[in-house]
């Protein structure tokens, strides 16, 4: 019921603002209390905080104080601005409010999203490519999960309960053959960045595919990922989007892509 209940809160959040072509919505956001605190205690097992304790005491021609507290705030409460991702032969970025957005380009209710800092393009001839490969390796770790919007069945003892829609999330193995199949959206960064909740969750039926929240624990290696992309960036279509007001408290926001 609390991962319902966060996830309704987070829709009505976002509610501000609005999209109009069907596509496909991923929110990153900080984590909640509970995960911060543990990331705070991991923090201070590895000496961290006490370390920003003791340079806090020192005096201000050694080190700036505000610039201390902003290190440790940093490292609680990551930006969940410029995380890259792919999906479909168009690559976006997280934008100020931690939103990443792709116009939709397959039927199916079901998205996959990947976590991993870098993927391959598999070159069939020239500058034509047959498909997107995981590397999957220790030094370029991938993980998988599963979105799947579904309906509740009819009870039978309660036979006027209404249905509703709800997304399944769970984790996925990566496939043997490694491929990138064409549901997915790839997120360039390290698994261990994000947390991903797994369970149900409550939503509203849409055509657009606005998936629960993916919360971001830190962005380590995060810009040496993007740059190890570099490469292959070419070879997808940057996202464009534009913003109208619709009223006081809502905006639209449109992605001129065709």
């Amino acid at each position: 019921m609390n991962k319902i209940l966060r996830y309704t809160c987070l829709l009505l959040c976002l509610s501000r603002s609005v999209y109009g072509d069907n596509q496909i919505e991923i929110p990153l956001i900080n984590a909640p209390q509970g995960v911060i605190l543990g990331v705070e205690q991991d923090a201070r097992q590895k000496g961290l905080v006490d370390h920003l304790d003791t340079l806090t005491q020192q005096t201000p021609g050694h080190v700036s104080q505000h610039l201390t507290q902003h290190s440790l705030q940093s490292y609680l409460a990551p930006s969940v601005a410029g995380f890259v991702a792919l999906y479909g032969g168009y690559i976006d970025r997280s934008d100020r409010n931690g939103i990443i957005a792709f116009p939709l380009r397959h039927e199916s209710k079901k998205l996959l999203v990947a976590i991993t800092p870098q993927i391959t393009l598999v070159r069939a001839f020239g500058n034509t490519f047959s498909h997107r490969e995981y590397i999957n390796n220790a030094q370029n770790p991938a993980k998988l999960y599963s979105y799947q919007l579904q309906q509740s069945k009819p009870d039978p003892q309660n036979p006027k309960q209404p249905l509703y829609w709800y997304w399944s999330v769970t984790a996925e193995t990566l496939p043997v053959d490694k491929k990138v199949t064409p549901i997915t959206v790839v997120i360039l960064t390290d698994p261990n960045n994000v947390y991903i909740d797994e369970g149900n969750f409550l939503t509203a039926e849409n055509a657009q595919l606005a998936i629960p929240p993916i919360y971001v624990l830190h962005r380590n290696s995060t810009d040496a990922a993007i740059l190890q992309n570099l490469d292959i960036r070419p070879y997808f279509e940057p996202i464009i989007t534009e913003e109208k007001k619709v009223n006081d408290t809502t905006l639209q926001k449109l992605i001129k892509n065709n």
